[in-house]
């Protein structure tokens, strides 16, 4: 018989960052559950009422036009959404958060298909514009927010130096205002969204792990995912929180203490790869959790 094992992300709230005493939250989230459409829930919502998650990760997709599909897989890279086309969605999302599924998340795919340049401002200007849209919809549909996925599917290296690009340090501070300038859209449509993330911080292990330099690292690399969430970081208001979901912790196992050094390892050695201006913020607003 084929077992089938659901994947979940908890939303873990550490001591150290002074918020001891709050309850992890479970967010469903699996190959079964990877495009589970919010009306395929608003359908079976006893059958969820057995299940002890507090929320899931939804797809919205929507057909503006006949044959045209947007939606979360595509959100980096659609024409401009338009909020009149999805109002379904968002009725859908409001009986989703009806019973016991109060922590939704809306999935958004942050590995687009086709690299972005990062002077490019109008793709980023349509970026932001869409998931300004995206944070609406999670508003409306009472979500908690959005899920971000930024794995490289495409392998289309958004978050990599790659030839054509300007030197590391120029590019890098393009793909800290180009995070900045999508946390601004979200932000400006919900004041207090929560950005669950399979990974922050935490997406190279080599960084948090041993005694280098993770900045120093990250340069090295050409990774410029650091800097990008440096400016989601730059613009997150009071309200708001990011998640680090580390999906690394598929793997940890507690009789090792891996899920206790992971967590220090996010609130402290992450802190080398984020801006001096930016701690206070990270250690404040940021939250660990594992898969």
């Amino acid at each position: 018989m084929k077992r089938k094992v659901l994947a979940v992300l908890t939303l873990a709230v550490v001591q150290s960052l002074g918020v001891s005493g709050r309850e992890a939250k479970l967010i469903g989230h699996s190959w079964d559950l990877l495009a589970v459409r919010p009306a395929d829930v608003a359908r079976n919502l006893d059958a969820w009422a057995k299940v002890p998650l507090d929320g899931l990760s939804l797809a919205v997709v929507c057909e503006p036009s006949p044959g045209v599909k947007v939606g979360y897989a595509t959100v980096m890279t659609d024409p401009a959404w338009e909020r009149e086309g999805f109002k379904e969605e968002a009725a859908l999302l409001r009986q989703c958060a009806s019973g016991n599924l109060t922590h939704n998340f809306l999935t958004t795919f942050w590995a687009p298909r086709t690299r972005l340049a990062w002077n490019d401002d109008a793709a980023w200007a349509r970026c932001a514009h869409n998931l300004g849209v995206a944070a609406w919809l999670a508003k409306a549909g009472r979500a908690q927010g959005l899920l971000l996925d930024p794995e490289d599917y495409p392998e289309t290296r958004q978050y990599q130096l790659v030839p054509g690009d300007a030197p590391f340090d120029v590019t890098a501070a393009l793909a800290r205002r180009r995070g900045a300038q999508v946390m601004r859209a979200m932000a400006a449509e919900f004041p207090e969204i929560t950005l669950l993330s399979f990974w922050l911080l935490s997406f190279r292990p080599a960084y948090l792990n041993g005694m280098d330099d993770p900045a120093a690292l990250a340069r090295e690399a050409g990774d410029l995912w650091p800097a990008f969430v440096n400016g989601l970081l730059d613009a997150l208001p009071p309200g708001a929180r990011l998640v680090d979901g580390n999906e690394h912790g598929y793997r940890y196992e507690a009789a090792k203490q891996e899920f206790y050094l992971s967590a220090w390892a996010m609130q402290n050695k992450a802190l080398a790869l984020v801006a001096p201006e930016n701690r206070a913020k990270y250690r404040t607003q940021v939250r660990t959790g594992f898969g």
